[in-house]
Order: C-alpha cells, then structure tokens, then sequence
C-alpha cells in the first residue's frame, strides 16, 4: 500500500488541535505508517507567501504531493473551488463558514448548553459570554444565550472587539455582580481571569468563569485554575483520518456524523467552585455527595452531616441549586460514571459495581435520561 502524505493545516500549540492530532495519528498508526506535512492554520499564519494567488497556493499544495489535507482553510472561494473541482481528499474546519463542496467539521450545540446548565445550576442569576469572531465560537454562544434567556436571566455578551483590553474591563465593570460567564475557549478564559485581577473582581465569588477545551497547562496556570468543558477532539482526528482514508480508497458512500466536536464532561476547578459562593450548609452538603459520589449514599446520609433538619436542608437546596438532594447525587454520580467511561479501560459493569450501583438495568435507565445515550453509547462515541 502507498504511504498516505497528508498535510495538516493545525496548530500544536492549542488544545483542540492537539486533540485532532493525536486522534489521527492513532488511526495512521492502525493502518500503517503515515507521512505529514504540518503548517499552522491559515486563519492565524499563512504558510506560504501572504501575497500568494489562490492558483500559485494550490500549485503548492500539489507540488508537495501529499494525498490529502486535514485542517482550517482560507475563506478563499477560488481555492475552495480548486479543490473541490479536482477532488482533493479534505476535511475542512471551518473558521466563518463553512465550506461548500468539501466536508466539515462541526460543533455540537451541546457545548453552550452544558455549559449554561452547570453555571444555573451553582444557582447564578446573571450571566454573560465572552467569544471570538469564529465560526465555533458564535455556535457555542448561541446555544449558552439561548439556554440562559429561555430561563429568564439576566445575560450580556461582550462585543466583538473584546479583545481589547480597556473593552473588556469596561464590559466587565458593566455586569451585574455576582456573574457567571462562559468563554469560547481557555485562552479567553485565562484572559477574563487576568481582567478580573485588574477590576479587582473576585472569583469565583464575583464573577465565576467557565472555558472550553480542557487544556491542562492553561487551566492550571490560571490564579485560580480554571474550571473547562472537555471535548471529544481526539475521537474528531480519528474520524477525520478515516475519512481521508476511505476518500483515498474511493469508498463514495462516507459517514461523517462523527466529525462533530462534542463536549464529554465539565472538569471543575475553583474559577467555578460553589463551595466558596453559596450557603454554607448547601456547600457543606454538596462537598460531601463530591467526596462519596462512588458510594450510594443516600439523601439521609447526606442530612447526617449536615446541622439542619432534612426539610430545612432540603429547601435551602431548592433556593440555592433549584433542585433538590436526591437530584444533586444523581447527577454527581452520573458525571463521575461518565469520567470512568472516557478515562479507564473498566467495563461498564465494573465500573457500575466500583461506585455501588446495585442494578445494572436501572443505571443505564438513569444515565441515558441524563445524557441521552446508554453508557455502552455513550462510550463508543466518545472513545473512538
């Protein structure tokens, strides 16, 4: 078999890309040893003359005689075109829009979604978003806005060119205090702590800040570190990968419902940490569902630990969390049996026996109201 030559249009220094690249070379490491040609993303650096005409670009995409790209593209019709018209295997991610003719990367409104549900959830009632000019990030904002105002919150979005420092501490200033605020990704999150530093807002206290993408050294670098949604990237470079790979073998008939980048948990942090922001008892009471949420404890468990009555407890959770124990153990169980299941090698039932789930039947009932999928499904897409 001829050894595949793809170019791959991302950029290692960021998480998602990373991500994509770990998850290609894995399924290049299935099918045999691969050759790639690596240039960061034209959105951010060309990797050829600036002043390059879309033909002498594609001329030099050929004369490199890879077999297939796998990355962003320009928003350049004619190269667009180009390929396209000669049927050069691509898997586009698309930076505004997206790419006719060629297929596509795209974004899972769920992002915006999990991540408006988890901040409502620490009992927030302003909220605002803080993004970018792309494409990923305007899904992203869209789902969280819509999530936020069909609970009628308060919600504000920072302008466009938030990336200003002095707009940024203006918009900031501007929002009601205590604030939850979603970032498009880490970068912005860390940039929004470093703000916060100069407005003298605390967090999570004042303003509470969730990013996307779960980059490690990011998020731990951040004072305090920084709580993020981790995403499927890699399970999206295998798919991408396999994809070139059937283009190549001229199968016409493609799946592409896994080229969506998907969020697959929320990783807390203490820009985010409830225990700082709300009731004692209630913060008291939730420390201790996240210190056992591998034993079946139950909601008198939880009131044993706590000086107030089971019914005075249980209506400082309804004001605080607008739900109630029981609900809040649940779901602390199902987010741990979901981290089992992405980051071990356990079988579901193992995993089910470890955290004392008696029936097998009644948690895959329960996970799959929670999540949408069975924990058999739930694993298969995400661990791809």
């Amino acid at each position: 078999m001829k050894k595949r030559k793809i170019i791959l249009m991302l950029d290692s220094s960021r998480a998602a890309d990373r991500g994509f690249i770990r998850g290609i070379i894995n399924y290049a490491n299935l099918r045999g040893e691969w050759d790639f040609y690596r240039f960061s993303p034209l959105f951010q650096k060309m990797p050829f003359s600036g002043n390059s005409t879309s033909d002498e670009i594609w001329q030099k995409l050929i004369n490199l005689d890879a077999d297939g790209l796998i990355g962003y593209l320009p928003d350049d019709k004619i190269l667009l075109n180009k390929i396209h018209s000669q049927s050069f295997p691509t898997v586009a991610i698309p930076v505004s829009t997206l790419n006719d003719g060629i297929i596509n990367l795209s974004q899972d409104i769920n992002t915006g979604i999990m991540a408006a549900e988890y901040l409502i959830g620490l009992g927030f009632k302003n909220f605002g978003f803080c993004g970018m000019k792309y494409s990923w990030s305007k899904i992203r904002e869209r789902s969280f806005s819509q999530t936020i105002c069909s609970a009628n919150f308060n919600y504000s979005i920072a302008p466009d060119d938030s990336v200003d420092k002095d707009c940024l501490i203006k918009w900031l200033k501007s929002l009601k205090i205590p604030v939850a605020i979603m970032a498009c990704n880490d970068e912005r999150a860390y940039k929004l702590v470093e703000t916060c530093r100069v407005c003298n807002l605390k967090i999570p206290s004042q303003v509470a800040i969730i990013g996307v993408d779960n980059d490690d050294m990011i998020c731990s670098l951040s004072n305090p570190p920084i709580t993020s949604i981790e995403m499927n990237f890699e399970a999206v470079g295998y798919n991408a990968a396999e994809i070139i790979d059937k283009m190549l073998i001229g199968r016409k008939a493609i799946d592409t419902s896994e080229l969506t980048c998907r969020p697959i948990r929320i990783i807390k942090r203490a820009s985010t940490d409830i225990l700082e922001i709300n009731d004692e008892e209630v913060a008291n009471a939730i420390h201790y569902i996240r210190n056992n949420v591998r034993r079946s404890i139950s909601v008198s468990d939880v009131q044993k630990n706590s000086l107030l009555s089971l019914r005075a407890l249980q209506l400082r959770f309804h004001k605080v969390l607008n739900r109630g124990i029981s609900e809040e153990i649940r779901r602390e169980r199902i987010a741990e049996m979901t981290r089992q299941l992405v980051k071990t090698d356990l079988t579901i039932e193992q995993i089910a026996y470890r955290m004392e789930f008696n029936n097998i039947k009644n948690i895959s009932r329960i996970f799959k109201k929670e999540t949408g999928m069975t924990p058999f499904e739930y694993r298969k897409k995400m661990c791809k």
